[in-house]
């Protein structure tokens, strides 16, 4: 199962709530980057190889 939508959602947020005064929404969503990459990881370590995008 792909999950770049998923990462690629997660980084649209994380950029925008960083470029709009929102450190502490950015630094969750960064935490929430780290979460999610480990758990794709986890479930599915050569999908996670070739469908997330680099953060």
């Amino acid at each position: 199962m792909s999950y770049h939508w998923l990462i690629e959602s997660l980084v649209e947020l994380r950029d925008y709530a960083a470029d709009n005064d929102l450190p502490a929404v950015a630094e969750h969503l960064d935490d929430a980057l780290r979460l999610a990459h480990a758990e794709i990881a986890s479930r599915d370590p050569d999908d996670s190889k070739n469908t997330l995008p680099d953060t």
